[in-house]
């Protein structure tokens, strides 16, 4: 995907934005209706249209009624009365038909905007040139300040994307974007935010994140926030649109439903069955890297992969270092000795990501004895350098915005199970040799960052180990004074999870 994440200041671009904010309507309660209009007319920056188009049935023209005495007395609400209701990807079409701005919003009949919302997109915009920005929201069902479920979103992250729609709302575009991709689909409705979505941020030149709330999500009974099961089609309709995407990107792969509806699990077609190497890293004895070579031999359904010690004295990064001179593989994978394999196909799970041309690492669920999380990708930390994110879970548990359940992006994976392409690993100099295993794998996966690539979790490779030593203080300050900036700034992947 072509767009580049926004997080630093890059220069001024100071021209104030007129905003289109796009809103279908069909039959809208008119208690929800006044409560949106009364939200965007409520905005501190004022540079701004509202474009309604309507096509609710005869028996609601109250609908019709409300909107014109808000247009009436404020010339920037524009409203438009269809002959008929299109459906929703067409409706809002005509909304864009109507506008006249720099910049497009997407805002749903029923929902809220914060007041501040427009006056943060217009700076964003000013800081960093964005043609595509999305903020974070927060779910209501009567008042907003009963307000629940935050959503603190990611950085832009392209597999998480994929997984998800998890940019959503309030989503903001150029007019200029928009004209290179095209309007909404109507074979799509039901998710046609996400398939712009995908077609927008496929062509964005910058993708900025505002990671603040400024978007109330209305949840009620015929909603998608209540339950995606009262509009089943919109999985269907997103299923395709991820697989035209796909075929877009240049990307070969089977979309199936993950553990929730409206979640997507995708496998990607491997090229080919390349030779995977195997390092098993901290046994302490033969027989201990034997019992490990074994139970993967034993449990695993991919068979072309050597399986080779490094070392038999705890973990030791030069024994690693030289273990992958001696491996063959087009593909390296380490692995802690005291791993039990769950998924057979897991070596295939993390394979589909490191043949990608845009991934670094990519590494797999690992959980205690118990059942339950220890390793599920890495944020940054400030203090202990490194932060386990769900850790403490139980195996089953969907994790925050059912993050345990679907592939993502993240800082970092662990060194438990780590796989990388041999050219990538030494394209960025291998391991580093001073900072203990778990520090030493997220340095890797910092040094790829560097280098333009992605990490990738995924809990469709399930494993169990046993429990690692945190890192000595020493080996956290080394982390830290080589990585300032990374551990100093937010993680773009997981700054604000509660």
């Amino acid at each position: 995907m072509k767009g580049k994440i926004s997080r630093r200041r890059k220069k001024e671009y100071g021209q104030p934005q007129l905003f289109s904010i796009l809103v279908p309507l069909y039959n809208t309660p008119v208690s929800f209706l006044k409560e949106m209009i009364e939200s965007v007319l409520s905005q501190t920056y004022g540079r701004w249209e509202l474009c309604l188009a309507d096509g609710s049935d005869e028996s609601h023209s109250e609908v019709e009624q409300c909107c014109a005495r808000y247009a009436a007395k404020d010339a920037r609400v524009r409203y438009r009365r269809l002959p008929e209701n299109y459906g929703i990807a067409d409706n809002t079409n005509i909304c864009l038909s109507m506008a006249k701005g720099d910049y497009l919003v997407l805002f749903d009949h029923d929902d809220r905007l914060h007041p501040r919302a427009l006056y943060e997109v217009q700076r964003a915009i000013e800081q960093t040139g964005a043609d595509f920005l999305y903020t974070d929201e927060i779910t209501f069902e009567r008042s907003i300040k009963k307000a629940y479920c935050p959503h603190r979103k990611p950085d832009f992250s392209p597999d998480t994307l994929r997984s998800y729609n998890y940019i959503c709302h309030l989503s903001v575009f150029s007019k200029k974007l928009l004209d290179r991709v095209g309007g909404l689909r109507r074979e799509f409705n039901g998710s046609q935010d996400y398939d712009l979505i995908l077609r927008l941020t496929e062509q964005a030149e910058c993708v900025c994140h505002i990671p603040k709330i400024l978007y109330y999500w209305r949840s009620h009974a015929q909603s998608v926030a209540s339950d995606v099961g009262a509009k089943s089609y919109a999985v269907d309709a997103a299923k395709r649109a991820l697989g035209e995407h796909l075929q877009r990107c240049g990307l070969s792969g089977e979309v199936s439903d993950a553990k929730l509806p409206s979640a997507y699990h995708i496998r990607y077609a491997l090229d080919g069955k390349p030779l995977i190497s195997v390092i098993v890293t901290g046994a302490k004895s033969e027989g201990e890297f034997s019992e490990c070579s074994r139970q993967v031999s034993a449990h695993s359904v991919y068979e072309n992969l050597e399986i080779l010690p490094a070392g038999f004295d705890g973990y030791d990064a030069a024994s690693v270092s030289d273990a992958v001179r001696r491996a063959k593989g087009d593909y390296l994978v380490f692995l802690d000795a005291t791993v039990n394999v769950i998924t057979p196909q897991w070596l295939e799970e993390l394979l589909m990501f490191a043949q990608r041309e845009d991934v670094g690492a990519v590494g797999g669920a690992l959980y205690a004895p118990d059942g339950r999380v220890m390793y599920a990708g890495y944020a940054l930390d400030a203090r202990t350098g490194i932060r386990p994110l769900h850790q403490g879970a139980v195996r089953g548990d969907y994790g925050y915005m059912s993050r345990l359940t679907i592939a993502q992006n993240v800082s970092a994976v662990s060194g438990a199970c780590l796989m990388v392409s041999r050219a990538n690993y030494d394209r960025i100099g291998g391991l580093s040799g001073d900072c203990g295993r778990e520090l030493a794998a997220a340095d890797l996966c910092l040094k790829l960052g560097r280098a333009g690539l992605l990490q990738v979790f995924t809990p469709f490779a399930e494993l169990t180990c046993s429990p690692q030593r945190r890192p000595f203080r020493r080996e956290v300050r080394r982390f830290r004074s080589r990585w300032p900036d990374e551990c100093r700034r937010p993680d773009p992947y997981a700054s604000l999870w509660r």
